[in-house]
């Protein structure tokens, strides 16, 4: 299940840096699921007990949008 949550979060990382290279009027423009993927990216990439992470800082930020 780790391993399926990892890859989702990287496959979605890899398709937000496409969209990050377009520059700072594309991020003004970012929907909530993407900042909402972001968010878990950074989750994934910072902490071992990421879906801790996810639970208590994207979940309350972005709300369901990006579950």
């Amino acid at each position: 299940m780790r391993k399926l949550i990892l890859s989702t979060v990287t496959l979605a990382g890899l398709a937000s840096l496409l969209l990050s290279a377009a520059g700072p009027a594309a991020a003004a423009k970012m929907t909530c699921l993407q900042k909402a993927q972001a968010c878990e990216r950074r989750c994934a990439a910072q902490y071992k007990d990421y879906p801790t992470c996810i639970h208590r800082t994207c979940d309350k930020q972005y709300g369901r949008c990006g579950n």
